[in-house]
């Protein structure tokens, strides 16, 4: 078994954050050890260095409505083509918690 140094979990765990997914899926899919990632997450989140926030493709929608309607705050289209309107301003912890089931 390949050992990979402090350097290699620090990208990995900077990749996950800003993946969306579940540590045990982001795992699977690269082929890590669950387990081993779960330990370098756990010991990554108590370092001070600042994490940049995730990259996100969500937009505020800016467009005009007509009177008497109501503007949408934020719509998301998923890859297979549904979409979500919200009309209320909505987290992004709320959010990826929603999409994620």
């Amino acid at each position: 078994m390949e050992r990979r140094d402090k350097a290699f979990y620090q990208e990995l765990y900077r990749e996950w954050l800003s993946s969306g997914l579940k540590k045990s899926v982001f795992a699977a899919n690269r082929g890590i050890n669950r387990a081993t990632f779960y330990y370098w997450c756990k010991k990554l989140e108590v370092v001070s260095e600042p994490i940049p926030e995730p990259f996100t493709s969500f937009k505020r929608l800016a467009a005009l409505a007509p009177e008497g309607e109501q503007q949408p705050f934020l719509k998301v289209t998923l890859p297979n083509g549904a979409s979500v309107t919200f009309y209320e301003e909505i987290s992004i912890e709320h959010l990826k918690r929603l999409l994620a089931c």
